[in-house]
C-alpha cells in the first residue's frame, strides 16, 4: 500500500514537473520598407505568456580577449524584418540592412520578460563565407557590452539552424557579427520557458510507462481483494 502510494506520488510529481513547459518559436520574418530613418531602433513579439524584445546594437569599436569584451562601445541602430529575418542598419550611410561586420560589428540583443531556455536559432540571406557569434550577459545587467561574454565563431553554412546552447538559461542574449565579410538575418529564435498559464507539453514516453505500471498494481490489488 505504501509502496503503491510512493509510486503515484512520483508519477504525480513527474508530470507536474513538465505541465508547465512551453516552447515557442518567434519568427522574425515581414516585408519591412524603408531606411535608417524610418525604422525602429527595436521590435517587440509575444508568443503565448512570452513576450521578446529584438534590439538593433552594434559595436563601434570592440576588443576581447579569452571569450570576454574586454571594450567597446555600443551603438542603437534601427532594425527591420525582412524576407530572410531581421537585419541591422547601424547608420544612415549603411546601405546593407543585414547584420554584418563592415566598419561597425552589429548584433541583435534579445531580451524576455523571464528566464529562457535558449533551444535554437535560425538564420537567412547568407553564404559559406558568414560567420557569427553568440553573447551573454556575463556581467548580470540585463544588457549585452563589456565584461560581457561571446562565443567562438560558427560557420553559418555548418550551423543553420544552430542548437549548440548547451542549456544556456537566460533573459537577455545577443547573436553577432564579428567579421568584416559577414552579413546575414536572423530568422527565428525558439525557447522554452514556464509558462504560467499552464501551457501542458506531451508527457513522455517513459511517463506512459510509469502509468502503465500503475495501472497494473492496481488491477493486482483488486484481485487480491477479490
Amino acid at each position: 500500500m505504501r509502496f503503491t502510494t510512493l509510486i503515484t506520488a512520483a508519477a504525480i510529481g513527474f508530470f507536474a514537473a513538465g505541465a508547465n513547459a512551453a516552447t515557442v518559436t518567434f519568427d522574425l520574418q515581414g516585408s519591412d520598407r524603408g531606411n535608417y530613418d524610418s525604422l525602429p531602433s527595436s521590435f517587440s513579439m509575444t508568443q503565448g505568456s512570452l513576450t521578446g524584445n529584438f534590439d538593433a546594437k552594434s559595436f563601434s569599436k570592440v576588443s576581447g580577449r579569452n571569450g570576454k569584451i574586454t571594450s567597446g562601445t555600443v551603438v542603437d541602430g534601427r532594425i527591420g524584418r525582412y524576407y530572410g529575418g531581421a537585419g541591422v542598419l547601424n547608420s544612415r550611410g549603411d546601405g546593407s540592412h543585414t547584420v554584418d561586420g563592415n566598419g561597425w560589428d552589429d548584433f541583435i540583443q534579445i531580451s524576455f520578460t523571464q528566464s529562457v531556455l535558449i533551444k535554437s536559432i535560425s538564420f537567412g540571406y547568407y553564404d559559406a563565407w558568414d560567420y557569427f557569434r553568440i553573447l551573454t550577459d556575463a556581467s548580470g545587467d540585463g544588457a549585452i557590452g563589456v565584461g560581457d561574454s561571446y562565443s567562438a565563431a560558427y560557420q553559418l553554412f555548418n550551423h543553420n539552424p544552430f542548437t549548440g546552447f548547451a542549456g544556456l538559461r537566460t533573459n537577455v542574449f545577443a547573436v553577432a557579427s564579428f567579421g568584416n565579410k559577414d552579413s546575414w538575418k536572423l530568422k527565428s529564435v525558439t525557447v522554452e520557458y514556464d509558462d504560467p498559464n499552464g501551457g501542458v507539453v506531451p508527457l513522455p514516453a517513459a511517463g506512459w510507462l510509469m502509468l502503465g505500471a500503475l495501472g497494473g498494481l492496481g488491477a493486482l490489488r483488486r484481485r487480491k481483494k477479490a
